[in-house]
């Protein structure tokens, strides 16, 4: 199964970068876990509000998620083909730096929520907002992903920290054992 993906313009797709995230628990959800919320923009034509309005007004939707990295290693790339109420697929960037440990989170809970914001939104001042929350399947993807994200990480945190690469490498360790034990929580 290929894991890089080279991202097209069509007219049809939403590419949409994630601009924001926060988690929340909830005993009746994902089994106590922590998931994502993830805001995003919303586009010129307004179709990811089209998308997420269509889906309030069912129980159940239709969505096949798969994951993949982008060339350059910058961005993981979650793509969703929602099939019903309505007809669309987005494409949504998650800058691996910024974002990483969102992306080991929702491949933890494997679902997420998917609402409209900005890169200040706060889930608490949002909560009203409305969203969809959307089954994600992990696949292969999740070991593959492991090694990306650590590879991309200490190359970030040698460059910005200038720190041996041995040593950058073990702070990515000790901060991803850290954060093993806090998404494990479950309410």
């Amino acid at each position: 199964m290929k894991k890089r993906i080279k991202i097209k313009a069509n007219s049809s797709e939403l590419i949409l970068k994630v601009e924001a995230s926060a988690t929340v628990a909830s005993a009746g959800i994902a089994n106590g876990r922590n998931v994502p919320v993830v805001f995003v923009k919303s586009d010129e034509n307004n179709r990811i509000n089209n998308v997420i309005t269509m889906h309030k007004t069912i129980k159940e939707g239709n969505c096949e998620c798969s994951w993949g990295i982008t060339n350059d290693n910058h961005n993981a790339v979650l793509i969703l083909d929602f099939k019903n109420p309505i007809e669309q697929k987005i494409v949504l960037l998650f800058d691996i730096i910024k974002f990483g440990i969102v992306v080991n989170q929702i491949l933890y809970a494997q679902c997420l929520w998917l609402t409209i914001g900005d890169e200040k939104s706060k889930f608490s001042l949002c909560f009203d907002n409305e969203r969809i929350f959307i089954e994600v399947p992990t696949g292969t993807f999740e070991t593959f992903w492991k090694e990306i994200f650590r590879n991309t990480y200490a190359k970030h945190l040698k460059k910005t920290h200038n720190l041996p690469t041995k040593t950058a490498f073990e702070v990515f360790d000790k901060m991803i054992k850290e954060l093993e034990i806090i998404k494990t929580i479950r309410i």
